[in-house]
């Protein structure tokens, strides 16, 4: 079950490099409720360079977590998958916690489109996928 499970997170993570690249090249869906607003303006703006390293780094997380199952060749040692793993998992809980202000389950800025799709989706997919993590993490052999 947990090598399903390691390649639908892998997959998740790769749409979600897929989808940067996309943003990196000037495309414009989604783009506008993936950040978040003070009320009138962003707080920040991507940059190209940026939104590659994000890219990148999905990317690198969708073999770290495919990697756990053995789902990846034995590119990197056995330690760096469960490290990563670990890792991922708990940078993907905290950012579903979030900083108290502008993102997360308890950020006290409402009304934008970001704050509402962070509500209803890219915290809790950020729970769901640490969640999921963790399970391969304690179950994968």
């Amino acid at each position: 079950m947990t090598s399903a499970l390691s390649i639908f997170v892998g997959c998740v993570f790769m749409g979600l490099s897929i989808l940067h690249v996309y943003w990196m090249f000037g495309g414009k869906w989604g783009k506008a409720a993936a950040i978040p607003y003070d009320g009138s303006r962003p707080l920040f703006t991507p940059r190209t360079f940026s939104t590659f390293a994000v890219a990148l780094l999905l990317a690198f997380a969708s073999v770290i977590i495919i990697g756990l199952a053995g789902g990846a060749l034995a590119v990197l040692p056995e330690w760096m998958y469960r490290w990563g793993g670990w890792s991922i998992g708990l940078v993907f809980l905290l950012r579903s916690i979030g900083e108290f202000r502008w993102v997360g389950f308890f950020k006290k800025k409402k009304g934008t489109p970001f704050a509402r799709w962070d509500t209803m989706l890219f915290s809790p997919l950020c729970l769901v996928l640490a969640v999921f993590i963790f399970m391969i993490l304690i179950f994968e052999p």
